[in-house]
């Protein structure tokens, strides 16, 4: 497709350029970011002097090997390897497909997953942070509300921070271009409604959590509120643990998988059903996880009073 020798720079560059175009933000940065990685890990350790760009040509599968040989030499956990090295491989597609290169050079098996068993919050620990957060005299409510929207809706950390009034429907939340640039609806629970309802104060417009100057909050605001759920606690939470936690729970309360990834938002099957692995374990063991509300069970066949309370 070229009429002059590309190199891998450019190539990157053109990539880039090219998911610009429909890319979140944060995806934009993820491939920036592990290119750029492996840019600079084949032009320092192909003999090369640094201040040469190598051409496209010369990339080869070997490249590819030698660079995740390179990772674990660095004793990374092999789930942390795949997704530096995810980007390597979408990029050397992409080439293909188009017509840069033959084949991909990234044409390697993945490392085995060996990622640990997370364990979703428990009922009493759930608890516990609520008690902790409503004693807040000042922003109590409305850490309550971020706190449920994570753990009783499956939001995001940035889809909290991008809830406007206009979005909270009478039984449902509309979020809007979320990752992979997608909306979705997910149903609403009474007791999150009520807490939503008491941080907005008869507002009818604008973000749903502010700052005092009138802002909407930012994501620093929003992790000191973990991290002091932390300090005075000791329970270890974070905003994706809260949204595992949903997932585990709805699959093991008998919620189906399809339906599961439409409400996280999910753009990949395979993400949706590694719950399933986790959710039967947790049944298994009987651990007492969080059980979402009935809203979510209400319109299923397979909906079981003892399971979900």
């Amino acid at each position: 497709m070229e009429d002059y020798p590309l190199t891998l720079r450019e190539a990157i560059h053109l990539y880039i350029n090219e998911i610009s175009c429909s890319a979140a933000p944060r995806t934009i940065e993820y491939y920036k970011d592990n290119l750029k990685k492996f840019l600079d890990y084949v032009q320092n350790n192909d003999g090369i002097p640094f201040v040469m760009d190598i051409y496209l040509s010369d990339v080869t599968r070997n490249h590819f090997i030698s660079y995740i040989q390179w990772l674990r030499e660095k004793k990374l956990k092999n789930v942390s390897i795949n997704t530096y090295t995810r980007a390597v491989r979408v990029f050397s597609n992409w080439l293909a497909d188009n017509g840069y290169i033959e084949s991909s050079f990234a044409n390697v098996k993945k490392l085995r997953d060996d990622s640990e068993i997370v364990y979703p919050l428990t009922d009493s620990q759930a608890g516990i942070i609520t008690n902790y957060l409503s004693a807040n005299p000042v922003f109590g409510s409305r850490n309550i509300a971020i706190f449920y929207l994570m753990l009783d809706c499956g939001l995001r950390l940035k889809e909290v921070i991008g809830l406007d009034i206009s979005d909270i429907k009478k039984n449902s939340l509309l979020i809007r271009n979320s990752k992979y640039n997608k909306s979705r609806m997910v149903p609403l629970p009474y007791h999150v409604s009520y807490a939503l309802d008491v941080v907005t104060d008869g507002r009818s417009s604008g973000p749903v959590f502010l700052t005092d100057a009138g802002e909407r909050i930012s994501k620093a605001a929003i992790t000191k509120v973990f991290t002091n759920i932390k300090k005075n606690t000791g329970i270890y939470v974070h905003p994706h643990l809260l949204r595992h936690t949903f997932a585990t729970s709805f699959v093991a309360g008998g919620g189906n998988l399809e339906i599961l990834r439409i409400l996280m938002g999910h753009a990949d099957y395979n993400i949706t059903q590694r719950y399933l692995h986790i959710a039967a374990q947790i049944t298994i063991t009987g651990e007492n996880i969080y059980k979402l509300d009935k809203v979510f069970f209400k319109n299923y066949n397979n909906y079981k009073e003892e399971v979900v309370k």
